[in-house]
């Protein structure tokens, strides 16, 4: 005759063995890390009647080879097992929901966070919002596609073509003039500007929409 006993037990699953040791690889490194099991079903089990959760006993990690090594009590004070498998540094990267066409100035709605893996993110990749959000698509941009620094330039204030105001200040004299953009201009950047009543070239910086400042060291007319 054979018989079975059966106790009832808590199970921690796989992915709360991995969650344990990418949160114990955060704050060793600082830095966020995807866990991968050599065993991916396994699982830890620990009596119902025990008290906490699952502790990790100890950690290598070689971040070189990719590879780690652990040892995980199911409950505190029980005897550890041994866990190992794979790992890689990753980062969150906003990448864009769907394709941004060439002139499109991009809002949150375009953004959502994806997790890669470091090796795949270009030192020029762009990884926080601040450096997406109200900035404009220099060329169609694909969706589910990390974007970098040269992807955007910021909004177009004066396009080339525009009859502009040139404003020349001086302590309290104020001069203006009409002009046409030899250039497309961003808020703050220089651009060439053609003096209308002089027909002379001149650089100055985009204020807004029909509006440039020449710089105090510049002439203003012939």
């Amino acid at each position: 005759m054979r018989i079975t006993v059966e106790r009832a037990a808590r199970t921690v699953s796989a992915s709360d063995i991995s969650r344990l040791i990418e949160e114990a690889l955060y704050v060793e490194t600082g830095q966020a890390h995807l866990v991968e099991l050599s065993n991916r079903s396994q699982t830890l089990h620990a009596p119902l009647g025990s008290a906490g959760g699952p502790e990790l006993v100890s950690l290598d990690h070689d971040a070189r080879a990719g590879l780690f090594r652990a040892e995980i009590a199911p409950w505190p004070g029980a005897a550890p097992e041994r866990i190992g498998g794979r790992v890689q540094s990753v980062a969150d990267v906003p990448v864009l929901t769907r394709a941004v066409s060439r002139g499109e100035t991009l809002t949150s709605d375009h953004v959502r966070w994806e997790r890669l893996p470091a090796s795949q993110v270009r030192p020029d990749t762009l990884t926080d919002l601040d450096s997406l959000i109200g900035q404009e698509a220099r060329r169609t941009l694909r969706a589910d596609t990390p974007l970098r620094a040269i992807d955007l330039q910021s909004p177009v204030l004066i396009s080339r073509g525009d009859t502009v105001q040139l404003i020349y200040q001086v302590g309290g004299l104020v001069l203006t003039a009409r002009a046409r953009a030899l250039d497309n201009a961003a808020e703050g950047q220089n651009a060439r500007f053609m003096n209308l009543q002089s027909n002379r070239t001149v650089e100055a910086v985009a204020e807004g929409p029909g509006r440039a400042r020449i710089a105090a060291s510049s002439a203003f007319t012939n």
